[in-house]
């Protein structure tokens, strides 16, 4: 396989940086997020100034978080993502405003647990 010359380089760098840019604009970010233990929710606040919350036991991995660790959630660079680093655990905010909270076998077990109700 031939080795990309400077300016296909240089191409590929700027077609990156255009669907960034695009992604940025057209996707869901978050600006900020807390863990609001009187609703027992997780809360994105959005760039478009819209909130997004969500009970934290529907995300995989946060099932036995406690408060003190939910409380600990951040905000990556660039709003894309949202990370407790002391669970160890991230999501991307797309995918979260989207519906998708863990993997595609945790979703099939949450969808399989709410038809039992």
């Amino acid at each position: 396989m031939a080795r990309p010359n400077e300016a296909e380089m240089m191409a590929e760098l700027a077609s990156a940086a255009d669907r960034g840019w695009n992604a940025s604009r057209m996707e869901p970010r978050a600006q900020t997020a807390c863990y609001d233990a009187a609703d027992g929710r997780v809360a994105i606040e959005l760039t478009d100034r819209c909130t997004f919350a969500f009970p934290p036991a529907l995300l995989q991995g946060l099932g036995r978080a406690t408060e003190e660790e939910l409380a600990t959630v951040e905000v990556l660079p660039g709003g894309e993502s949202i990370y407790w680093e002391c669970l160890d655990v991230g999501f991307s905010v797309p995918n979260l405003v989207a519906g998708s909270f863990g993997t595609e076998a945790w979703m099939r077990e949450l969808n399989r647990a709410s038809e039992t109700f």
